[in-house]
C-alpha cells in the first residue's frame, strides 16, 4: 500500500505522500481487530503509531522493554540491512497498560523514506486464539454411541464437557468434592503423561445413581491441559454380552454351514462309492459268467 501510493504520487511532496500512506494505514486492523501498523525512521523517529499517537514525531530509539531489549532501534536495524525481518520483544497491551507480554513482529523496509513498517502481535493472543479452535474442536468430536471427550485445566476449570451444569466450573472449588478428588487424581495422571483412572461417575446429573466409570487421561503439559474419555463398566458388559451373542450366532451359522457341506460331501461320496461299487460287482459277474462258459 504505501510503495503504491508514493508511486501514484511522483508529484507531491514527501510530506503529502507521508500523509497519505499515514492516512491509508493507520486504522487498518486484523487479528480480530488487535493487528495494527505502525511507521518508524530506522533512526527511531515515530512515524506513525495508531494505540500511541502521542509518540508520534518524537524519538524512540531509547525504547525498551522490561528486559532490556532496544525495541525501535534493534527491528529498525534488522529490517534495515535484510530488507525484512521478524523480532521479539515485550509491550504493554492497549487493555493492559500496567504489565507487559511477549510479543513477535515483522517489519518491512520502505527505503524511499528510510522506514520500516511493521506490526506485531502478542504471543499469548494467538495461543488463546489457537486453543480456542481446539476447545471447539474437541466439543464437537463424538463416537460410539454416546462417548465423548472432556477437557479442563490444572487448576480445575472446565474447558469442555457434554454436562451443561459444568461448562465453565472449577472442579476444585464447587461443592461437590467427589468431582474434585475425581479431578485430582486426573490431574496427577495428566502430570506424568497418561495412564488410566478408576472412578465412580453418573450417567446423568443424579448423583445418587453412581456407576463404575473407566477413563483413559492424556495431559497437554505446554497448556496444562488434561484431556480425557471414558466408559461405564455396565455399559462395556452390555457392549460384551451383545459382541458374544453375536460371535455366537456367527459360529453357528459357519458351524451350519460346514455341517451342511459335510454332509454334503458325505452323501457324495457314499453315492459315489455305491455307484461304483455295483458298477464292479456287475463286472465281476459277467467275468465269472464268461470263465464259466468257456470252462
Amino acid at each position: 500500500m504505501a510503495a503504491a501510493i508514493y508511486q501514484k504520487n511522483p508529484d507531491k511532496s514527501g510530506q503529502e505522500v507521508t500523509e497519505l500512506i499515514v492516512n491509508a494505514l493507520r486504522n487498518v486492523r486484523f487479528n480480530d481487530g488487535r493487528g495494527y501498523f505502525f511507521i518508524y525512521k530506522t533512526d527511531g523517529l515515530s512515524v506513525m503509531h495508531p494505540l500511541l499517537p502521542e509518540m508520534e514525531g518524537s524519538i524512540q530509539s531509547d525504547l525498551t522493554d522490561s528486559r532490556g531489549q532496544y525495541i525501535v532501534r534493534d527491528l529498525g536495524a534488522l529490517v534495515k540491512e535484510r530488507g525484512e525481518s521478524f523480532y521479539h520483544w515485550w509491550f504493554v497491551k492497549p487493555e493492559d497498560k500496567s504489565n507487559e507480554y511477549e510479543k513477535i513482529g515483522f517489519g518491512k523496509y520502505f527505503k524511499p523514506y528510510d522506514w520500516f513498517i511493521g506490526t506485531g502481535e502478542y504471543i499469548a493472543d494467538v495461543e488463546s486464539d489457537i486453543k480456542q479452535r481446539r476447545i471447539s474442536r474437541i466439543s464437537t468430536i463424538t463416537y460410539g454411541r454416546d462417548d465423548y471427550f472432556f477437557l479442563f485445566d490444572y487448576q480445575g476449570n472446565v474447558l469442555s464437557h457434554y454436562r451443561e451444569d459444568l461448562q465453565s466450573t472449577n472442579l476444585y472449588s464447587g461443592d461437590n468434592q467427589r468431582l474434585g478428588q475425581i479431578a485430582a487424581q486426573m490431574t496427577k495422571i495428566a502430570k506424568q503423561g497418561e495412564g488410566y483412572h478408576a472412578y465412580l461417575s453418573s450417567l446423568t446429573t443424579d448423583v445418587e445413581n453412581l456407576e463404575q466409570k473407566i477413563s483413559f487421561i492424556s495431559g497437554f503439559s505446554q497448556w496444562q491441559w488434561v484431556i480425557g474419555t471414558g466408559f461405564y463398566k455396565s455399559e462395556s458388559q452390555e457392549y460384551l454380552v451383545t459382541r458374544t451373542l453375536r460371535i455366537k450366532q456367527q459360529h453357528r451359522r459357519q458351524l451350519s454351514i460346514l455341517l451342511g457341506l459335510s454332509l454334503f460331501v458325505t452323501l457324495f461320496f457314499i453315492t459315489l462309492s455305491l455307484l461304483l461299487s455295483t458298477y464292479l460287482s456287475k463286472r465281476f459277474t459277467r467275468y465269472e459268467q464268461k470263465i464259466d462258459s468257456d470252462f
